[in-house]
């Protein structure tokens, strides 16, 4: 591939620091590797003394291998001898090149310098045998470290106390300063019953600072700007946030303002008294001139807040007038500009337009913050000063706590590989030895580097670092990502004032009109004030694809609409309703609308979609649906498969949902446990021992066991019955020799380490050698190979045995971290791959479907209780626990708006990242439901009025979800016909359609009728026919080709009956049926209602006994006296003639002994001590 002038600029420039900003499908992995190899070709540089760092184990690994094809491309070009031996001796010191992830080179500079990690007073902080933490074993501890701060504060304050009462001198004299602080610290922050939320919110904010460099002075600082805050809040940074959201709400009513005017000029009447009319027409130009004033003294430059007060105090008694039937269009025209863009920042300044009327309109979450005053504001902060600082010193005690138990386990957790690296390298020796070393440093996705990775970053570079990232791709702000870092550093480089910021923006990805399509909606959209970076003519996607496929609409929009009945489940997306238990027909239309949510009707589009483009010539493989949250694809994943699609949920699921990598595990539970059902019929099933049991072998053990006089519960004690007595002499001889060979590995798995018994089973069951034989073997096995490498991982960390490495397996599951870093990419099969926007994050699909994109992106206010931030420093609640007064503080209030903020901008790079994954088709859709119309329809008009090709941030802050983007980009667009659609069904002004500027966009929109998609989805396959007959006809198919079918299943419909006999023959019977129905607790009252219920049927000597609704014969009460809530069926064993008592017996002696000690009257006992009163007393209570 020949290079292009800007990729061939970045190959050939010097060593120094270099920028290099690369757009998606740019080739910025193949560029960096070039530079590499061709340095390293060239003689200008040495394997050993490269550095290159990337964020994820398989980036890097894809890297080293990359430069290593790319070398010995090279050497086999070479026909120079000594050319040929320097490249082999390249490759030969490839393996042990620092080619890595950022926190394997810090835990590569801690081992390689652990003598020097000493404390203050000279003693080392790490033993050399140090372990690495796998997640849970740290966590462990910092909550243990937690707890046993403040269990130390409790201890001290009884120590206090105690030493108080045996004083003389007054307790409130000597009472430490710490003690008020805390006591309103734990009633504000913990519950009335616990403390765990204080416990919670210390080691949140404990992480949070370990993200920093130096967190202990930052707090430091924090608390100093807290205090400062006290003295003079108006020129806080959190002041200056608020200042910065009133100017957002002022631009935004400032821009309708001129059309205001023009109505008021135009004599709108609203009302019929003259003077009163006239009143309005003064109020509100007096309101307008006001606004006009307070932007100017905003953006002269340190604003004052009581000043702003001040300004804005005649707002604060506005008379609106009120609408009713006779109002002309003029007035409902002007009403609703101004309640749209005017009415949210007079709220915000007075407290003024607090109706529904008015706050519906509000697009921000905007609160009368200037109703208080200075004073006051400073007031409460000087009362809550005492308790945040005694908070963070808590934090500060908990560092050092969860330090020092750290060292005394000889663990180190993720973080520590930053923070010790760092103090080594702040010493002169260690970065005079690693600058030294590295003369010329990598690094790839820079846009995603945290504060104390860039210092890392600084003190092993000098002059010698090449950054690549993008921008408009960071998007993983909850891994602690500073975009501000790739921002500033390319400002700073494109004045060029300590280096060269290089720009790739020529996509080499996908065809021109899906790029057109891209910059169509990033360039009104993205600018600086909305997702960090200025979307303009250097960040614009410029095509440089080779192969331009014939496709005239590779774009589509799809809006899919839907009426009233289909949006009962529309409030909240993310919960759809459970199936409910009906059985018999499939689902009505009706059933269809109120059980899928919006998201999930598109999933129904989606596949009628993918059918067209399978039938286009696309395969499986070839199509990816990206969906903004987990939920959305486990959903949509459900919804494919019901419709016939075969789907592969996404790179970033399970790595164990992979079979091998399950079968894998189950051998390992058996070697544990050998009694475990599932794990031994897996591998049963599977044949590694060399011994094949088909499923109806399983089904003959198991029908076996049922058939015995006192039938086996579990399948295992089935298997082991079996063995000793089995009818099918050959099948018997396959279990015995299969328990053998089990009994054969329990005996190894105790002399071997895991990662050698996975070794010799990979071999002696020729395991790998089948799978190699299969078209996608190889990802398999590397898969089962990195079981092994986990597994020595494991061992590393001092710990030992099956039995340990199974549970750690099924903690890493339950914390969703099993199979994190496992290659499974190479995996070649054939499905739709469903996909998080994060999980596709660097791959590239011929089509890519975008769905859900009406998800509400409005983040979650934080309700944690106090916050912090790099930039703002510390916000809190105003919380007084004696007067139960609790609101956030206006500090906090300035920290939510900067947190909706860079939320708003990542969510805005999200939806880049998305549209760049398509090559050939993209298509984006959205659920559109009736309430949305009016939202919908103001955008559209306030779009519509803009006088620029960008639109206003503020009006692009104001959206709620990715359809409001785009409804937003393409509402100049003349082919997006939206407004006629919506305006018959909307209230309010139509739709301008004259008056703004056209701008054509690549996208093809198209609406679809859920109520007709959904009557093409009644047919699709996987869903049951709407009809008995056509159910009874389903079935009759059955019979014909499955014989058997007929022989089990009654010919009634499933629900009935038969039901319960087909689940009898199929699944057995619960040996403990009665349990199941056994409430865990129950009232007091409950108990006793029962109790008396069932004593007024015996005594009225009925019969008529039910249970859930059957009548049960008199024979079988016993079996149902759980019902009553008490057991009174007394069971009698005869403990004394038993010589050794069996775990039955032992439980009911267990039970015997608790009986007697609680009902014994141990009081009558103690003043009568006879020697026969202990008998007595048991007879008594017999």
């Amino acid at each position: 591939m020949k290079l292009t002038s800007q990729q061939q600029k970045i190959l050939d420039a010097p060593v120094g620091d270099i920028l290099v900003s690369a757009a998606a499908g740019s080739g910025k992995t193949a560029v960096l590797t070039d530079r590499i190899v061709q340095r390293i070709s060239r003689g200008e540089t040495d394997v050993q003394h490269l550095l290159v760092m990337t964020f994820t184990e398989s980036a890097a690994h894809e890297m080293k291998t990359r430069i290593e094809t790319k070398l010995r491309d090279a050497l086999s070009e070479s026909r120079d001898m000594r050319r040929r031996q320097y490249l082999s001796r390249q490759l030969s010191l490839l393996p042990g090149a620092a080619v890595s992830t950022i926190h394997a080179f810090c835990l590569r500079v801690i081992r390689d310098f652990i003598y020097l990690l000493r404390d203050a007073s000279d003693q080392p902080l790490l033993d050399a045998s140090f372990s690495v933490d796998d997640g849970i074993e740290a966590e462990l501890i910092l909550g243990e470290s937690a707890r046993a701060i403040l269990r130390d504060c409790y201890e001290r304050i009884d120590e206090w106390q105690d030493g108080s009462q045996s004083s003389e001198i007054s307790s409130e004299q000597d009472e430490p300063a710490w003690i008020r602080p805390f006591y309103r610290l734990t009633d504000s922050y913990g519950s009335s019953r616990t403390d765990q939320p204080l416990l919670d919110l210390l080691i949140a904010q404990y992480q949070y600072l370990r993200s920093l460099p130096d967190y202990t002075s930052f707090i430091h600082e924090r608390l100093s700007d807290l205090a400062d805050a006290v003295l003079d809040f108006s020129s806080s940074r959190h002041a200056t946030r608020i200042y910065d959201m009133l100017d957002l709400r002022l631009r935004r009513a400032l821009a309708a303002i001129p059309r205001l005017r023009e109505l008021l000029s135009g004599q709108v009447r609203f009302i019929r008294d003259p003077e009163r009319n006239k009143a309005y027409h003064d109020q509100f130009n007096g309101l307008f001139s006001c606004l006009e004033v307070l932007a100017e003294h905003i953006r002269a430059g340190q604003p004052a807040w009581d000043e702003i007060r001040r300004i804005a105090q005649p707002l604060a008694s506005l008379d609106l007038p009120r609408s009713n039937r006779a109002d002309t269009p003029e007035k409902i025209a002007f009403m609703t500009l101004f309640i749209e863009q005017v009415a949210e920042v007079v709220h915000m300044l007075t407290g003024e337009c607090r109706t529904k009327k008015y706050t519906d309109s509000f697009v921000f979450d905007t609160r009368p913050l200037f109703m208080s005053s200075r004073a006051s504001i400073e007031q409460d902060l000087r009362d809550m000063l005492p308790v945040v600082r005694q908070f963070y010193q808590l934090v500060l005690d908990l560092d050092q706590r969860y330090a020092a138990d750290k060292a005394a386990a000889g663990l180190i957790d993720f973080s520590d590989f930053e923070h010790f690296a760092l103090r080594l390298l702040r010493l002169p020796e260690v970065s005079r030895h690693y600058r030294q070393r590295f003369t010329e440093v990598y690094i790839d996705e820079y846009q995603d580097t945290s504060s104390i990775q860039e210092a890392v970053l600084q003190a092993v570079s000098r002059n010698n670092c090449l950054m690549v990232g993008d921008l408009k791709q960071s998007i993983y702000r909850f891994r602690h990502a500073r975009p501000q870092i790739f921002r500033e550093k390319a400002l700073d480089y494109e004045g060029r004032q300590s280096g060269t910021l290089i720009e790739l923006n020529r996509n080499f990805r996908s065809v021109n009109r899906i790029l057109q399509s891209v910059n169509d909606i990033f360039h009104q959209i993205m600018t600086t004030g909305t997702g960090e970076i200025d979307y303009d003519s250097r960040q614009a996607l410029v095509p440089h694809r080779d192969d331009h496929p014939d496709d005239p609409h590779p774009v589509r929009f799809i809006l899919l609409t839907s009426d009233e009945a289909a949006e009962l489940n529309e409030d909240n997306p993310d919960d759809p309703p459970d199936d409910g238990e009906g059985g018999g027909s499939g689902p009505s239309r009706r059933a269809l609308d109120t059980l899928l949510s919006g998201y999930e009707r598109e999933a129904r589009l989606v596949a009628s979609r993918i059918r067209e483009q399978l039938a286009a010539g696309y395969a499986l493989s070839d199509i990816a649906v990206l969906c903004r949250t987990r939920r959305m694809v486990e959903s949509t994943v459900i919804h494919l498969r019901e419709a016939g699609i075969t789907v592969l949920e996404g790179y970033e699921a399970n790595a164990f949902d992979i079979p091998e990598l399950r079968l894998a595990e189950a051998f390992l539970h058996l070697l544990d446990n050998r009694c475990q059902d599932f794990p031994l019929a897996s591998v049963m099933r599977s044949g590694l021992a060399g011994i094949s049991f088909a499923d109806d072998d399983l089904a003959e053990i198991r029908l076996f066991g049922r058939s015995m006089e006192q039938p086996p519960a579990f399948f295992w004690q089935a298997v082991d019955h079996y063995a000793e007595s089995g009818t099918d002499i050959g099948l018997r001889g396959k279990v015995r020799s299969f328990l053998d060979w089990i009994g054969q590995w329990r005996d190894r798995s105790v002399d071997l380490r895991i990662d050698e018994l996975l070794e010799d089973f990979y071999g002696r069951s020729y395991w790998l050698d089948q799978l190699s034989l299969r078209t996608d073997g190889t990802g398999r096995i590397r898969v089962l190979r990195q079981l092994q490498t986990l597994a020595r991982q494991f061992e590393r960390q001092q710990r030992r045995g099956v039995h340990q490495f199974v549970s750690h397996l099924d903690a890493l599951r339950e914390k969703d971290a099993l199979g994190k870093g496992f290659d499974y990419q190479s995996l070649e099969q054939d499905g739709v791959r469903v996909m998080t926007i994060h999980g596709s994050k660097g791959l590239e699909f011929p089509v890519v479907f975008l769905i859900g994109t009406s998800y509400r992106l409005t983040p979650r206010e934080s309700q944690e209780p106090l916050l912090m931030s790099e930039s703002l420093g510390i916000g809190m609640d105003y919380i007084d626990p004696e007067r139960q007064i609790r609101y956030a503080s206006h500090l906090k209030l300035a920290m939510l708006e900067e947190i909706r903020a860079a939320v708003m901008a990542e969510e805005l790079r999200l939806f880049y990242v998305a549209l760049t994954r398509a090559r050939d088709r993209l298509f984006v859709s959205a659920s559109v439901t009736v309430r949305q119309k009016d939202r919908l329809l103001a955008l559209l008009r306030q779009a519509r009025r803009a006088d620029s090709d960008r639109l206003p941030d503020y009006l692009v802050l104001s959206c709620q979800s990715v359809l409001h983007w785009m409804v937003l980009a393409l509402a100049r667009d003349p082919e997006f016909a939206v407004d006629g659609l919506l305006a018959a069904d909307a209230a309010g002004p139509a739709v301008p359609d004259e008056g703004f500027q056209p701008r054509p966009t690549a996208w093809q929109s198209e609406w679809v009728s859920w109520s007709a998609l959904r009557d093409e989805a009644m047919g699709c396959p996987g869903i049951p026919p709407a009809d008995e007959s056509a159910a009874s006809a389903t079935v009759d198919q059955s019979e014909q080709k499955y014989p058997l079918f007929s022989q089990v299943v009654p010919s009634t419909a499933p629900g009935g009956a038969d039901h319960s006999l087909l689940r009898q023959r199929v699944l057995g019977v619960y040996s403990h049926e009665s349990a199941t129905r056994l409430p865990v607790k129950w009232a007091v009252s409950e108990l006793k209602r029962r109790e008396q219920e069932w004593e007024a049927r015996d005594d009225s000597g009925g019969h008529d006994y039910r249970l859930n609704g059957e009548r049960i014969d008199q024979d079988h009460l016993p079996d149902i006296h759980d019902q009553r809530g008490i057991n009174l069926t007394l069971q009698i064993s005869d403990l004394a003639g038993e010589s050794r008592l069996t775990p039955r017996g032992a439980r009911q002696l267990g039970t015997l002994l608790h009986t007697v000690l609680r009902y014994l009257d141990l009081p009558h006992l103690r003043q009568n001590q006879a020697s026969n009163a202990v008998a007595d007393e048991l007879l008594r209570m017999k």
